[in-house]
């Protein structure tokens, strides 16, 4: 309920909003009022709220002393495992405990019940791709396949059975379809060592058999090219779907097609039937391709058993498959629907991670998304999850995103626009960096005021004014731009409608969601920002271990008031608030009785993984230029130190656990596709013996390493120069073209490596600026000349100083100057006695006094003791007046001579 952006038609968000009004307590309905609508509901796709009104109904029914029917607890195993809105680590599960509950599914007999467990342990499989869920759903479907077919074969007498029995075969296709599944996973999986098993030939061969079947009982005649449903056959919709899928499965797609036209022009079909027969269209053409394309690359060995596979593949043809398929698609010209290409691809959502990192991510990403938009990838990504400085580049490429999407129909967008989108970012965010963002916080002597007599405006405020300034208001030309303003509204063709969740999975050019990830400093949890809507989300949470309260999602048009217009500035300052150098962002007055703020969403998650797996996305790319610690070769003894260090090695435990994760979900195939790039790839480092060994390292751990420090990475970019680009500086402030060019030419070199396996020393790519800086990323020879800035790249401060000779000369004019008036004073004062104190009992009495004031009474404590307070407020005013200074001297002498030194 928490999840779906509510731009729905006013007749749609009338029911929605009765539901919401009887949830919140409004009893003045009937049940039967109730059921209606449930229905209704159940017809608008929204089975969050269908969910509630249901369990609402069997309290009433409960306190009525009525017995609520099995009919009724299926229905509502039905809501909650369809509900969107719920995680698929609890839905499943629920559902399944709601059926067992009211139904022993070990003897059943009911078509009903199996077919909805076998339905719920697929899609169990499909999350967690575990092999026992697709066993327990082919059982399960076989069981009411074989009721269906008990019932046509022996016509019982005891006609009250019927609907128990029959389910029109239902669970027959879905059998045939699981079956089909499981053969062409296994063959996936095994059969290039074990060829094609008896185990996959007898899937395939039931597969068919039971399509055959079905079609025996619903068509006059099979072999006719135009054929017809039996007289007394209802032509109830399902029936059509299942003729259609049973004709599609046996290749024969011509007829197919002439059934799935016929089943979506049935009026008053819900857009959850529509999709759910679609996307079991969608999965049947990708287990088809698959089995055609394995011999065509396989069989070439002449593996066991591929006589089979040569006739299925021979009857598979792309281009007719093609044809029934375009048909769900919506695509029109003039009203007519026209042949589109469709890309047959393996379920699931593709999610793109932009780690945290300050500006160095933002520049590495870049490059990323360059070599994503050359690969044609972008127009398949469906979530974009950032954190801090993936945050500040996220944004701004969603921004330009959102144009092209808003401006140009599905069919009209190609991979040109990409190009263009990522050849824009590469020279004006690069633009926008080097305006020293960083330096320009204190800039502002007005601001600098507010931020000390504010409370709630801080540095977090500022520096997000200043992402606003310097990169979104270039792309909006709006001075406030707020979240809401995200939201993208897709250009459409005429009468074409659109639902981000129920329609999204039909375009060519998905739209993405963005995701900026802070963290809660309340509940350590993670928040999330949206183009809908904020909060923290309950996939990342393990209620068994974290006992901690969820601050629940809201929309932002449901906010308290001052948060229905939530700046993106500050959801990016927020996502991107490192601690210490900001002030956590608060949050006041938003949940009773809490006062929130929240710091870098690096704190939780600095890569941007858990998004990804909260929204089940099966197709990660995550872009890491976070910073990893470094080997520490001298002891650590300042207790300062030593706690910074104690941070690190946490943040770096945590990343490692998440990369674990990851690898090991791609492992056990419940990720189909995992690709990772960072700026220590392939840095591997030899292992250090103790004093004195004389054996060497295993060899074979390292056969395939190369430690020649000038070597070639395998993705084409010198070992010592991906060393320095991966030690510089996490900061906000300027970048020389050269560290910025060479950021961004690893993070697409190694993206590029990625999807083609093959380095990039010859590279011929898009036309983009950063491949200028080629040659000194890969020739030894020219690589020193750029190792000069690279190197001093590393440092927080004086950069400037180690590339500009007449900046150094002019720092020590200055420092010369500067200390003049101290020497004058230290020798004015030589002899001077510095320290001089008469104590006495009174006195101490005095400050013991005010302590204990100032811990009871803090603000009679600041009264009393008025001379601190406002020595306290003076040094700050100083700071901020010096500031003010200090920051303007910088932008106008030596920021514009750092960027072109």
């Amino acid at each position: 309920m928490e999840l779906e952006k509510k731009t729905i038609p006013n007749p749609k968000l009338n029911i929605i909003n009765k539901a919401r009004e009887v949830i919140r307590g409004n009893r003045n309905l009937s049940i039967e009022k109730l059921k209606q609508l449930c229905k209704q509901l159940e017809k608008l796709d929204q089975f969050a709220y269908a969910t509630e009104i249901l369990l609402i109904i069997v309290k009433e029914e409960e306190n009525a002393g009525h017995t609520f029917s099995l009919k009724n607890f299926q229905t509502l195993a039905k809501y909650i495992y369809k509900d969107h809105s719920l995680p698929s680590s609890f839905k499943f599960d629920k559902a399944l405990n709601e059926l067992k509950t009211h139904e022993d599914l070990f003897v059943t007999g009911k078509c009903e019940s199996l077919g909805l467990a076998g339905a719920i342990y697929k899609r169990k499989w499909q999350f967690d791709h575990q092999s026992r869920n697709l066993v327990l759903s082919q059982h399960h479907y076989k069981r009411g396949f074989e009721q269906w077919k008990y019932f046509i074969t022996e016509q019982m007498a005891d006609r009250s059975c019927d609907k128990e029995c029959n389910d029109d075969g239902y669970t027959a296709i879905n059998y045939a379809h699981i079956s089909e599944l499981i053969a062409v996973d296994k063959l996936e999986e095994f059969s290039e060592m074990t060829g094609l098993t008896s185990d996959i030939i007898k899937n395939l061969n039931e597969a068919k058999e039971t399509r055959e079947y079905i079609l025996d009982q619903f068509i006059k005649d099979v072999n006719n090219p135009n054929p017809e449903l039996k007289q007394n056959v209802n032509d109830n919709s399902w029936i059509i779907a299942t003729v259609a899928e049973a004709w599609f499965g046996l290749h024969k797609y011509d007829i197919a097609l002439i059934f799935i036209k016929q089943y979506i022009s049935l009026p008053g079909l819900n857009q959850w039937e529509i999709r759910s027969f679609s996307q079991q269209i969608f999965s049947l053409a990708y287990l088809q391709t698959y089995q055609k394309k394995f011999y065509e690359t396989k069989v070439k060995n002449k593996i066991p058993g591929y006589e089979q596979l040569e006739a299925l593949a021979g009857q598979i043809s792309e281009k007719r498959m093609n044809a029934c398929l375009s048909v769900f698609m919506g695509k029109r010209v003039s009203g007519e629907k026209k042949d589109v290409s469709i890309e047959i691809k393996k379920d699931g959502k593709v999610g793109l991670a932009l780690s945290g990192g300050g500006f160095r991510a933002s520049l590495f990403h870049i490059g990323v998304l360059a070599s994503l938009a050359e690969n044609d990838q972008l127009k398949n990504v469906e979530l974009i999850s950032c954190v801090s400085g993936g945050s500040i580049i996220g944004a701004y490429y969603y921004l330009k995103l959102k144009k092209v999407l808003e401006e140009n129909t599905d069919d009209n967008i190609d991979k040109s626009h990409y190009l263009q989108i990522v050849k824009e970012i590469e020279k004006d965010f690069l633009q926008g960096v080097q305006n020293n963002l960083r330096m320009r916080i204190f800039s502002n002597l007005f601001l600098n005021f507010r931020m000390l007599w504010d409370k709630n405006y801080s540095r977090s405020h500022r520096i997000g004014e200043l992402y606003e300034t310097y990169f979104y208001k270039t792309l909006t030309g709006k001075d406030k731009l707020y979240m809401s303003d995200l939201f993208i509204n897709p250009k459409l063709e005429e009468g074409e409608n659109f639902s981000f969740t129920t329609d999204n999975w039909k375009r060519n050019n998905k739209i993405p969601q963005l995701v900026l990830n802070a963290t809660t400093v309340n509940t350590g949890h993670n928040w999330q920002f949206t183009a809908s809507w904020m909060g923290e989300p309950p996939g990342n949470i393990q209620t068994d271990i974290d006992v901690k309260p969820r601050l629940r999602r809201m929309y932002y048009e449901e906010a308290p008031e001052k948060y229905k217009k939530f700046r993106v500035g500050y959801a990016v300052g927020a996502s991107a608030c490192v601690p210490v150098m900001f002030h956590p962002m608060p949050l006041p007055d938003l949940f009773p009785g809490i006062d929130l703020q929240l710091i870098d969403g690096g704190l939780h998650d600095n890569q941007g993984i858990a998004a990804l797996i909260e929204a089940e996305c099966k197709n990660m790319i995550i872009s890491d230029a976070s910073g990893q610690m470094a080997t520490n070769d001298v002891a650590t003894h300042n207790a300062a130190a030593v706690f910074y260090r104690a941070d690190t090695i946490l943040q770096e435990r945590i990343r490692e656990l998440q990369f674990m994760d990851i690898k090991e979900r791609s492992y056990t195939t419940q990720l189909n596709s995992l690709i990772t790039v960072h700026l220590k790839n392939g840095l591997k480092a030899y292992p250090v013996s103790w004093k004195y060994c004389i054996d060497p390292e295993r060899s074979i751990l390292y056969e395939d390493e190369n430690y020649m420090i000038e070597d070639l990475l395998k993705y084409g970019v010198l070992r010592d120069v991906q060393v320095l680009l991966s030690e510089i500086r996490t900061d906000l402030d300027s970048f020389h073209d050269i560290e910025a060019y060479a950021l961004m030419y690893s993070g697409y070199t190694q993206t590029n490596y990625e999807f083609n396996k093959k380095g990039n020393e010859n590279i011929e790519g898009y036309d983009w600026d950063f491949l200028k800086i080629q040659e000194y990323l890969t020739i030894p020879a020219k690589a020193d000349k750029i190792k000069k800035i690279l190197i001093s790249g590393r440092k927080l401060a004086f950069k400037v100083l180690d590339v500009s000779k007449p900046a150094k000369i002019a720092m020590i004019i200055l420092g010369v100057l500067a200390s003049i008036p101290l020497v004058w004073l230290v020798y004015k004062f030589y002899d001077t006695p510095i320290y001089k104190t008469e104590v006495t009992v009174k006195v101490i009495f005095g400050f013991i006094l005010v302590g204990i004031l100032g811990y009871v009474f803090k603000s009679l404590a600041k009264f009393i003791n008025y001379k601190s307070t406002i020595a306290k407020y003076l040094a700050l005013v100083f700071v901020m007046i010096a500031g003010f200074i200090v920051s303007n001297i910088y932008l106008f002498f030596f920021n514009g001579i750092y960027n072109n030194a």
